[in-house]
């Protein structure tokens, strides 16, 4: 499983506003928001379950999505520098973070 994800969830909603105004794909910010905190609880439960996890940090503006976890068969590898939303998601669900 490949995961995406930012640190300021409404970076999200504004990309989807502007996509939105342009003719493209709308959503509610509010639906946004729920999608986004849902999606954080379950990455722990994401690790267990799935065979390969990996989780891309997409905040930095002058690059592209910088790989901070890679988990096989639960077994968790953090990059150096690990982002304070990927953190707050794994305590905040319990997850343990280890490096192997």
């Amino acid at each position: 499983m490949l995961y995406v994800a930012r640190d300021d969830v409404e970076l999200n909603v504004s990309r989807v506003a502007v996509r939105a105004d342009g003719g493209g794909h709308a959503a509610p910010p509010d639906e946004i928001r729920r999608i986004h905190s849902a999606s954080m609880k379950n990455l722990s439960r994401a690790i267990q379950e799935f065979g390969q996890v990996q989780v891309f940090d997409n905040s930095r503006h002058d690059s592209g999505p910088d790989l901070v976890l890679e988990a096989i068969n639960a077994r968790v590898r953090l990059a150096d520098g690990v982002p304070d939303w990927l953190r707050e998601a794994l305590e905040c669900a319990g997850g343990e973070e280890r490096r192997d």
